[in-house]
C-alpha cells in the first residue's frame, strides 16, 4: 500500500489537489509509524490538505475451479473455506484486501493456462461468492459428498476459488461441483454463475466484451 500527501494550494478541478512528491510504501498489516511532516526533505505541515492510502493492484482477480480430490464410487470430504496464502502459513488481512481491490477492478475466468474476460453477471457472481468466502474464520470447513452413477464410476470434487493476480492469495468458497464420467478430472468449462447443468459440462453465455 502507498500513502500519498496532497497539496491544497493547487487544487485540480475540485479533486484532492496535486500530489507533491512525497509517498511511502508499507504492508497492509504493518502498523504505520507516526510521520513527521516537517523534515529536511519536505515541509508538509502547512501545505498538506489530505492524505490518501492506495492499494497496489497487480491486475484482475482470477476465478477458477480447483480440483480437491478424485476417486471412484463416492467421495466424502471436509473441505477448507476462507482466505488462504500460498507463500506464508499466516493468513492476514492482506489476503482479503488484495483480492477485494483486484475484484473491484476486474474479474477473469481462469481455465488451464488461459484467463478470459467474463460478463457483468458472472463478475457479480464471482464478487458475491468471493466476498462471502472471505468472511469465514481461519480453519472453517464444510462437508461435501460426491457420488457417481454407480459404485465404480470415477468422480471428482471441484471447488470455486478466486486468486489474486499474482497467485499469492486465494479465497476458497463454499461452492462445490461433483463431476463424474469421462470428464471427472477435467476442469469445468464454465465459470461460476454460468453452469447450465449439475456437473457444469454445458454453459450459458458468460463471455465478456
Amino acid at each position: 500500500m502507498t500513502l500519498h500527501l496532497w497539496d491544497a494550494a493547487t487544487p485540480n478541478d475540485g479533486d484532492l489537489g496535486e500530489w507533491y512528491g512525497y509517498d511511502t510504501q508499507f504492508s497492509y498489516d504493518e502498523q504505520r509509524r507516526c510521520m513527521n511532516l516537517k523534515t529536511d526533505e519536505v515541509d508538509a505541515i502547512d501545505r498538506t490538505a489530505s492524505i490518501t492510502i492506495s492499494h497496489h493492484v497487480a491486475g484482475p482477480a482470477i476465478g477458477r475451479w480447483k480440483n480437491i480430490a478424485t476417486g471412484s464410487g463416492e467421495l466424502s470430504l471436509e473441505i477448507t473455506l476462507g482466505a488462504s496464502s500460498t507463500h506464508t502459513h499466516e493468513v492476514t488481512n492482506e489476503v482479503s484486501s488484495t483480492i477485494t481491490a483486484e475484484m473491484s477492478e476486474e474479474c477473469k475466468f481462469g481455465i488451464a493456462s488461459e484467463t478470459m474476460t467474463v460478463s457483468a453477471s458472472v463478475t457479480s457472481s464471482i464478487q458475491e461468492t468471493t466476498s462471502t468466502a472471505l468472511t469465514y474464520s481461519v480453519g472453517a470447513t464444510t462437508s461435501f459428498t460426491c457420488k457417481g452413477a454407480d459404485n465404480t464410476q470415477s468422480v471428482g470434487i471441484w471447488q470455486w476459488t478466486t486468486e489474486s493476480n499474482d497467485g499469492n492469495f486465494v479465497a476458497l468458497s463454499e461452492v462445490m461441483l461433483c463431476r463424474f464420467g469421462a470428464d471427472f478430472d477435467q476442469e469445468p468449462p464454465c465459470p461460476i454463475g454460468s453452469c447450465d447443468d449439475d456437473t457444469c459440462d454445458t454453459c450459458v453465455d458468460w463471455h465478456g466484451d
